[in-house]
């Protein structure tokens, strides 16, 4: 059997880590529709783009995360297809990092901007959603970059490569 690298158990740990606390954003996603009232929320509910864009981003919340976890336990068995899955996650993180900026600066950013005059500190609320934006485009990039990057290197392609004393161990 081969021996799992310290470097592959940090990031299966990360996946398992990142998809259970990826779980506790729609949940808070949802519990802010429920229970939060004004403006914002009125805007983001009834916003032609807005509503369904915030919907499908629970759906693919929980996929990503229940797929981060998976992969965290299959990197564990040093299963190839893992390796593979956090590359893809890593692009796949980083691309909807960028729409998620986009959709925030070029929809959101306007529809707050139309109703800042209803909202207490109208000014301050559009600016640090925009700062909030900033930020979480700089972190959400960050892992997805970082593990599509390691996964891709040479020397970690070769862990996850099949071997023929593996093979053999297998039918022993």
């Amino acid at each position: 059997m081969r021996k799992r690298p310290a470097s592959i158990t940090v990031f299966a740990v990360l996946n398992m880590v990142f998809g259970g606390l990826g779980l506790l954003s729609p949940l808070v996603s949802l519990s802010m529709k429920r229970f939060s009232q004004g403006p914002v929320m009125e805007m983001m509910d009834n916003h032609p783009f807005l509503g369904p864009w915030q919907t499908m981003g629970i759906v693919l919340a929980v996929a990503v995360s229940l797929a981060l976890i998976y992969m965290g336990v299959a990197l564990l068995s040093l299963k190839p297809w893992a390796r593979t899955a956090c590359v893809v996650y890593g692009v796949y993180g980083v691309i909807m990092s960028l729409v998620q900026g986009a959709v925030s600066w070029l929809v959101m950013k306007p529809a707050l901007i139309q109703i800042k005059d209803e909202i207490p500190m109208g000014d301050f609320v559009v600016a640090s959603s925009m700062a909030g934006v900033i930020l979480g485009l700089i972190f959400g990039m960050v892992y997805p970059l970082v593990i599509g990057i390691f996964m891709s290197r040479n020397k970690v392609k070769e862990v996850f490569e099949p071997r023929k004393s593996d093979r053999v161990e297998a039918f022993d």
